[in-house]
């Protein structure tokens, strides 16, 4: 049979090509919330992003609002306004996939430290999360050349640093201190 890693290698993809159809649910989405936490108003959420009322809907987490912005691009853009802006009364953020959130913190810990090491040893390697938040790719060029196609990317083993763990609402991964020390 296969060994433990192909084995973990293989249900980490499975999950990801299962999430992929997800992504189109929610490309065009973004979350606002206020950046302490305080509770905040359909209203303010809808102006953060300049969107109608009728774009704003309550979100599963406390005091957010997801704003159905119509695209990608649009998500893309909003996202970029804000964190290139002066304002910060309101987090902007692009929403993620059921596997996505779930994933974040994994593959947040892994890319913060490829590119650590990478800067401190001289290896030239940028590591970046994948557009679906389901995976860190690795490249020679920048993200943006290898998220454009323009250089190319591989993908990392992110599954030796986590551990897959059955919660309600379905899997979750959590970090192992596997080379993940901060």
């Amino acid at each position: 049979g296969l060994g433990t890693e192909a084995e973990e290698a293989a249900k980490w993809n499975a999950e990801t090509v299962a999430d992929a159809p997800n992504k189109a649910q929610v490309d065009h989405l973004v979350l606002v919330s206020a950046s302490r936490g305080e509770a905040i108003q359909a209203e303010q959420a809808a102006g953060a992003v300049g969107a109608p009322m009728t774009a704003v809907s309550k979100h599963q987490l406390p005091a957010t609002y997801t704003v159905n912005v119509g695209s990608a691009a649009a998500t893309q853009k909003k996202v970029h306004q804000w964190r290139n802006g002066t304002d910060r009364s309101f987090r902007v953020r692009k929403e993620k996939t059921a596997l996505g959130g779930p994933r974040t913190p994994l593959l947040t810990a892994v890319n913060n430290k490829i590119n650590a090491e990478s800067v401190r040893l001289g290896l030239g390697v940028t590591a970046f999360t994948a557009p679906n938040s389901s995976n860190v790719l690795i490249t020679m060029g920048s993200a943006a050349e290898a998220s454009a196609g323009k250089a190319a990317a591989a993908q990392y083993p992110v599954w030796r640093h986590g551990k897959r763990i059955v919660v309600k609402g379905g899997l979750k991964w959590e970090k192992t201190a596997v080379g993940l020390d901060k």
